[in-house]
């Protein structure tokens, strides 16, 4: 295996689940918390946006060594803007 290969295309954003940039979107669980509803609301008001076009959905890590999450945020802010 080349490492140096796999490296190179993880930091160039070419990994199957990207860790979420800080100020990115919007989680299920945070949106949940703002609003002071369920999780099923929060979700499908989040996928009814979704269907309207205003939002798009991404899985990305919000956490290390954690599944990833749905993050919902404006189409045009993907791919996400990393700043090392």
């Amino acid at each position: 295996m080349d490492a140096k290969l796999i490296e190179e295309l993880v930091g160039g954003g070419y990994e199957p689940c990207r860790k979420r940039p800080d100020d990115f979107g919007v989680t299920v669980k945070e949106y949940m918390d703002i609003q002071h509803c369920s999780s099923t609301v929060a979700r499908k008001l989040l996928d009814k946006a979704v269907e309207a076009g205003v939002l798009e959905m991404h899985l990305m890590r919000t956490e290390e060594n954690k599944n990833p999450s749905a993050v919902y945020h404006r189409p045009k802010e993907w791919p996400p803007k990393v700043t090392n």
